[in-house]
């Protein structure tokens, strides 16, 4: 399994990545906005809003730096990646993007990098992934003087210090990979030195995300959250044995211990299905973070993001199974037509008011019927309110 594991990803690296797992919304919504395609080399600036989608980037210190462009007033020389002014459209995506084998330019460095500040400095970027690799083989870390190397560094979308209400942007994404393979019986490649990913705006919603390195950090998350980890697998060999110590490091690091709220679903940590205290890291020590260990899959609820698909599920009479919904809410039909194609609608099974319909839909963990003869109907918790179509 470790060797399909390591050539498939090699695979991956060398022929760049495939078409087949665009993200619709994100084409939908990113449609009409400048595209960046093909092969890069060294770095390369991304100008905001905009895509970049089936590329391949080698080299360079900060192989995908993303930014705003304005004249460079002081020496007239050109337009250069500046503080002033933002776009009010703050919004980025990289879609089938592989970057790799980066070469070193002083002590920063990462894949992909957002330009911004905790003073305004395009504070309000949203960035979005759907089937990204970051391969940067970095050093191993040494110190922040010498080797601050990321996979990814989110400084764009900072909500201020302290953060400020209204301010900060997000970080969305889906089958994200930052890990670096070798030739099977070659000693592992540190891969990333500081984090491999480096969060500071307002949350990170993860699905399918999956790192593998022996940085000092990995899921470096600055701000509060709720962040979401979903359908992950988060490794960092420098944690398999060794516990966190200190200030700083860890499976998961953040800067005050009891702000943090993760939500975490189907995910494992070094292989543990559970996030040990003693790996995660923090600058504040004034009491626990929070750990939801959720039991129903949150990219299906309306919890997150909508770019991770449909929070519509439906049911209708007479199909086998059920509508569960966050437990121990479970709702099903009756066996036998009650009123003219209309079923009786049962919640644990026992008929929920006066319920009757021909289909239940779970939208946003809202349940809805639809009946035949009289219309929507939404639970409001207690009684059926009449509703228009959800969906």
């Amino acid at each position: 399994m470790k060797i399909i594991r390591l050539f498939l990803l090699l695979l991956a690296i060398i022929s760049g990545p495939a078409e087949a797992a665009d993200n619709q919304w994100i084409l939908d919504h990113f449609d009409g906005l400048s595209v960046m395609t093909g092969a890069q080399h060294g770095q390369t600036v991304v100008v905001y809003p905009s895509m970049v989608r089936n590329s391949v980037c080698t080299a360079g210190w900060e192989c995908f730096q993303v930014c705003i462009l304005v004249w460079d007033t002081t020496n007239n020389t050109g337009y250069i990646c500046d503080r002033t002014p933002n776009y009010a459209d703050q919004r980025v995506a990289f879609v089938n993007v592989t970057v790799s084998n980066q070469v070193q330019n002083g002590k920063f460095g990462s894949g992909i990098i957002t330009l911004g500040n905790a003073h305004g400095w395009n504070d309000m970027l949203d960035t979005f992934f759907s089937n990204v690799t970051i391969s940067p083989y970095w050093p191993a870390f040494v110190n922040y003087q010498t080797t601050n190397l990321d996979g990814i560094t989110f400084d764009a979308g900072h909500p201020g210090e302290p953060p400020v209400p209204g301010r900060g942007g997000h970080v969305y994404a889906e089958d994200l990979t930052v890990a670096c393979p070798v030739p099977e019986g070659q000693p592992a490649a540190p891969c990333w030195a500081d984090a491999a990913l480096d969060v500071k705006p307002l949350n990170l919603q993860a699905n399918r995300v999956h790192t593998e390195g022996s940085g000092i950090n990995t899921l470096k998350l600055w701000q509060k959250g709720p962040h979401y980890i979903v359908n992950s697998t988060i490794n960092n060999d420098r944690y398999v044995n060794t516990p966190q110590s200190g200030d700083d490091g860890g499976l998961v690091w953040t800067y005050d211990c009891a702000a943090l709220v993760l939500n975490i679903y189907n995910s494992t940590f070094n292989g543990s299905p559970t996030l040990p205290r003693d790996r995660i890291g923090c600058q504040l020590h004034n009491g626990e973070p929070t750990v939801n260990y959720l039991n129903h899959d949150p990219t299906k609820t309306g919890e997150m993001h909508p770019m991770f698909g449909s929070t519509d599920e439906t049911l209708a009479p007479g199909t086998s199974g059920s509508l569960p919904i966050i437990a121990p809410q479970v709702w099903t039909f009756s066996a036998t037509d009650e009123d003219g194609g209309n079923y009786a609608i049962l919640l644990n099974g026992i008929q929920a008011g006066t319920g009757r319909g021909n289909l239940l839909v779970n939208h946003n963990s809202q349940i809805y019927a639809n009946t035949d003869g009289y219309g929507w109907f939404l639970w409001n918790g207690s009684a059926w309110v009449q509703s228009a179509d959800p969906r």
